[in-house]
């Protein structure tokens, strides 16, 4: 295990659930309640237990130290505990987000520098993608500003519209509106009396 991480200090913190028979685990892969886990004693499937606690599941990622209780011939092996984590990904429980330290900070560089640029750009709602005479567009097209940049400001910007939406109705409705157009003109197209499938 220690060419897994396993140490000293976690060996000491986990003496008393191997007391009550678990053995440590590092998650290698994490899906819909499984986890596929390299355990003391080998690699193992196993299946991941409802919390006891206010969470709704103990939620393993892969990298995760689990605490596994082994598979009998009646059972198959179940991870009965999340160990603590001491990486520097931080873990929001509640909202279920993940955010590496500094994200943030990066962030707020990304949008200052294209914010700036855009005060010149011909339209006051330009998109920053095809439009003509966008400052953002020249930018990039004159080295000020990288290509990888500006998509990463393209997928903050998606991230951001999409957080918002799960709390704004309107918002979410809006977005869903070209979806369900396309659904409606799919399905009256296949009522047509032209439509052969």
């Amino acid at each position: 295990m220690a060419d897994y991480g396993w140490d000293t200090e976690r060996e000491r913190s986990f003496a008393p659930s191997r007391a009550e028979g678990l053995v440590p685990g590092r998650v290698v892969r994490a899906e819909r309640g499984l986890c596929d886990v390299i355990a003391e004693t080998g690699p193992v499937r196993a299946v991941v237990l409802p919390s006891s606690g206010t969470g709704d599941r103990l939620t393993p990622c892969t990298g995760d130290w689990v605490a596994v209780r082994p598979a009998s011939p009646a059972t198959s092996a179940t991870v009965v505990e999340l160990l603590e984590r001491r990486t520097a990904v931080v873990r929001s429980t509640s909202s279920r987000t993940f955010q590496a330290p500094g994200a943030g900070r990066e962030r707020r560089l990304i949008s200052a520098k294209i914010t700036e640029l855009s005060g010149d750009c011909r339209f006051a709602d330009c998109a920053h993608t095809t439009e003509p005479g966008c400052a953002v567009l020249a930018a990039v097209e004159g080295g000020y500003l990288t290509r990888r940049r500006l998509d990463s400001y393209h997928r903050l910007q998606r991230e951001n519209t999409y957080a918002a939406s799960r709390t704004d109705a309107r918002l979410r409705a809006e977005l869903e509106r070209p979806m369900k157009q396309i659904a409606r003109q799919v399905r009256a197209l296949k009522q047509s009396p032209h439509f052969k499938a």
